[in-house]
């Protein structure tokens, strides 16, 4: 018996017998596993890409990369798996960088996939030093690449500095340049003779005396007054600093000057007893007050600088 195909159906036969059964596009499950080098320096990253292709019914995986299943390699980065249907089949791709700090011959191991008995070939790579080159010997270092220079922060830095150095100098020549103050105490400075000043406060000091210090409970300060007013006197005359030395020390100092044995006497008297009544309170000398300080008079009279008065030499004729 003779059968007739319509053309519809010879052309769905013609078809599958072109393309094939899909179920028997694939004859078995592969997995390769690739590195983008094989010879690497210490840390330098590794690219290991693990690729399987299955059918898309197949329940084969990717090797399980868990439990040191690498080995002693150092991870760096895992991003996750990839799936995709080309003509037909399943490509299942994982992508690991890894790198070791070990010289020498290093592998990754044969992987096999999870259900399927297929696994990939072992991989040899080799770890060389950074600091060797290939006699063995000791690498020049490379110098660093030149950084781009950060003018402002160079610049302001410095620009800083000489502005803080202009206002030094500015200052500085500002002091320099300014008039002289004139010392207040210069302005206080008496031009009169020592001995006007002595015999002016020794008179204005009786005068104190006359208005009631004779009555007066502590006569100490009247002494002290009469001390420092003979030593201020010898320190104006003879520059000696009398009043910043002790009795004894003004004896001694002022013997280099030209005074008459007895005058020095009378001055060692006079100063030995005021400091008698100042410091040991020695009132049996106090009723005598205006005996010092006639005394005072006296050595002052007797040691006054004389100076020659104008036209007191005769004319010569």
């Amino acid at each position: 018996m003779n059968l007739r195909l319509s053309t519809p159906a010879l052309a769905v036969a013609a078809f599958i017998s072109l393309c094939g059964n899909p179920s028997t596009a694939l004859a078995e499950t592969t997995v390769r596993a690739e590195v983008d080098r094989t010879t690497a320096t210490i840390g330098d990253p590794i690219t290991l890409t693990i690729t399987l292709e299955t059918d898309p019914g197949s329940g084969a995986l990717l090797p399980d990369l868990g439990d040191d299943a690498l080995g002693q390699w150092t991870v760096l980065a895992a991003p996750p798996a990839t799936e995709s249907l080309i003509d037909g089949v399943t490509r299942r791709s994982r992508t690991l960088v890894l790198t070791s700090f070990d010289l020498g011959e290093h592998e990754v191991p044969s992987l096999t996939a999870i259900g399927a008995d297929a696994k990939t070939s072992p991989i040899s790579l080799t770890f060389v030093s950074v600091g060797l080159d290939e006699d063995g010997e000791l690498r020049n270092v490379k110098a660093p690449a030149a950084a781009p220079r950060n003018w402002p922060r160079v610049l302001i830095p410095w620009a800083a500095v000489l502005v803080l150095a202009i206002l030094i100098v500015w200052i500085i020549y500002r002091i320099k340049t300014r008039p002289a103050a004139i010392d207040p105490t210069l302005a206080a400075v008496d031009l009169r003779p020592a001995h006007e000043i002595a015999e002016k406060e020794l008179a204005d000091l009786l005068v104190r005396w006359e208005a009631g210090g004779d009555s007066d409970p502590d006569r100490r300060q009247y002494f002290y007054d009469i001390s420092q007013i003979v030593r201020a006197y010898i320190r104006n005359r003879y520059g000696l600093p009398a009043t910043e030395r002790t009795t004894r020390e003004i004896m001694n100092e002022i013997k280099v000057e030209r005074i008459a044995p007895e005058t020095i006497g009378r001055l060692r008297t006079l100063l030995t007893d005021c400091d008698r009544v100042k410091y040991a309170a020695d009132s049996s000398l106090e009723e005598r007050f205006v005996e010092y300080v006639e005394a005072s008079h006296a050595f002052v009279h007797e040691t006054r600088e004389h100076r020659s008065q104008p036209g007191s030499s005769e004319e010569a004729a």
